[in-house]
């Protein structure tokens, strides 16, 4: 999703990105869970804030590289051994 905007007589494009996943499944509980980890642990937080940098500069444009490179961390982060284990996650109870 991209959203332009001018200011002044310099354009400005706002990138967003919108990831969306079906509740309870293997994605969103890995998402939910390094969430929470990141919002619990400043040190989490400050090492996933520099490998963001680091990537960022290493891979520029290539999103599936910058992408791939986080997947360690993440799963050091959660605990797991691979993308294809997440720990458990309280899940919502729909009204």
């Amino acid at each position: 999703m991209c959203c332009s905007s001018r200011s002044g007589s310099a354009s400005k494009s706002l990138w967003r990105e919108l990831h969306l996943t079906e509740p309870t499944s293997l994605l969103w509980r890995r998402r939910i869970a390094f969430r929470d980890a990141l919002r619990c642990r400043a040190d989490h937080r400050s090492r996933y804030e520099q490998l963001k940098r680091d990537l960022a500069q290493a891979h520029g444009a290539d999103l599936m590289a910058y992408a791939r490179n986080k997947d360690d961390f993440v799963n050091e982060v959660l605990g797991v051994r691979d993308k294809t284990e997440a720990p458990s996650v309280s899940v919502p109870q729909r009204p």
